[in-house]
Order: C-alpha cells, then structure tokens, then sequence
C-alpha cells in the first residue's frame, strides 16, 4: 500500500511539474537528517521532494560528517527522478549546547534556478538567536530573491522572541524579494508576524498544523497536530498560486512507523507564477 501511495503521487507530481514552468519553494525539518537515515528513506525524501526548485531543510545532523553526507545522498536520488540537483550544507550553528546545534542545507534544480551568492549563516544573531539562520540568493528567469531557513526553539520557549529579533531582515534586505521560511514553532495568528504583515508579507501555512500525531487519531480527526512549519512570502512581490502542506501521512499509506521514519513534521510549499 505504501508504494501504491508513492507511486500515484510520483506519477501526479512528475505530471504536473512537467507542465508547469513556476517557482516551486518548500521547507521540511527532517528530524534527524543523518546516519539514521536508509537508502529507502532518502529515496522517499526524494520521491516526496521531486520536481522542486528550491529545497530548504532544518535538523541536518552537526555533530558528524554524517549530516551533509545525508543531504549528498538525497541530492543524488533527487537527481535520479530526471533533473539535475545541486546543494550546500551550512556550518554548524554557534548554539548554546552540543544538543541543540545543527546545520542547514539548500537542495535546488539547477535548470530553473540559478545560485547567485554563496550561502551563508547570519552571523550577527549568533548570540541572540540558538540557531542563526541561513541565508541564500538565488535567481529566477532573471529576477534575483533570497531565502532565509530558520529553526525556531521550541514552542514551550518563547520562540516568538526569536522571530522578533528578525524584522530589521525586511528592510536589510529590502532590494529584492524575501522568503522567511522553515520551523518557525509558532502560531500563524501570533502578532510576531504583524510587522511582517505590515511591510505586504503573508503567511503560507495560516492555522493548519504541521507536525504529526505520534499516534492515529481516534475521533476521525487530523493526523496532525501542531502549528509551527510556516513559509513568509512577500504577497506584494509574488503571484502566489499555489501552498500547502505535502501530505506524507497519506503519502506513506497512513503507517506512521514509515513516516517518522523521515519525520515528525511535513514539508510546506508555494508556487510562484511571477515575481517582480
């Protein structure tokens, strides 16, 4: 059954993507993006994750070399879905405790976008922030953007002063368009956001959880539990077609075993049809 799933939503996707020439931007925490991951996992990443043009991903192992060797090997089963992929994995975060610390990494498509600047950490919110974003500038049929992945503290620790910390971001990098995206672990309603909303920017993800049930739910409602994956897009910049969540639950024919196998969050996406 779960191949089935795999199968339908590999023919869908290699489909649709095929017959669409937007940007296509998503975001995933893969909890534990290291050693622990099989060949077949990383090869349902890739199945999963096929056809996008920019790939965001937080909780790449750092204590090991074993973290960035994961994101290689998803690049490769990425490229063997039928485009070419390429990639770069952040430093370690300058975090407060070996626990916390992790890197980050961007997996893209080169033949629709193209990297314009080498990625790097934020330096100057390493001592006010437990993991310093990381940022990237790539360019889309000419029009240059940026991305900035970001993973939050938990939500039981006040991640809403962190996110605050990142205003100065919009008018920084105020030149060209500005995606904010990764585990942001807090609410889409929180007023942490209004700032962002103020300056035209809107919210991918807006009340819809993302991270999933460590059980099935018994009373028929979601598989997943909480707000926090989250995609900041500036509304006033892009025409917005599409976003969502990609449905691993259902993609791996409802066994969570298999899912948390990959994670205990889903990937968030949006398409893009222009930019200025």
């Amino acid at each position: 059954m779960r191949l089935l799933h795999l199968v339908v939503f590999c023919l869908a996707a290699t489909f649709a993507f095929a017959q669409n020439p937007n940007l296509k931007i998503v975001t995933w925490n893969i909890r534990d993006m290291g050693r622990t991951k099989s060949a077949e996992e990383i090869d349902q990443m890739a199945q999963i994750l096929r056809g996008y043009d920019v790939i965001a991903v937080q909780e790449v192992v750092a204590k090991d070399p074993a973290g960035a060797r994961a994101i290689a090997k998803l690049t490769d089963a990425l490229d063997r879905t039928g485009a070419d992929y390429d990639y770069r994995v952040s430093d370690p975060t300058r975090s407060s405790s070996p626990h916390i610390r992790e890197r980050y990494a961007y997996i893209w498509r080169t033949s629709t976008v193209k990297l314009v600047t080498r990625p790097t950490l934020l330096s100057a919110f390493a001592k006010t922030v437990e993991r310093e974003p990381y940022l990237i500038e790539f360019s889309w049929r000419g029009k240059p953007f940026r991305v900035v992945n970001f993973h939050a503290r938990p939500h039981d620790q006040q991640p809403e002063q962190e996110l605050a910390k990142f205003r100065s971001l919009m008018r920084d990098y105020a030149d060209q368009p500005l995606f904010f995206l990764g585990d942001l672990n807090v609410v889409s309603h929180h007023t942490v956001f209004a700032p962002w909303v103020k300056r035209g920017y809107q919210l991918a993800m807006t009340g819809e959880p993302t991270t999933i049930r460590r059980k099935p739910p018994e009373d028929g409602t979601s598989w997943y539990a909480h707000e926090g994956d989250n995609i900041v897009y500036p509304g006033q910049r892009v025409e917005l077609l599409e976003r969502g969540l990609l449905d691993v639950v259902a993609y791996l024919g409802h066994d969570l075993d298999a899912v948390y196998a990959l994670s205990d969050h889903a990937p968030v996406y949006v398409v893009v049809g222009r930019m200025e």
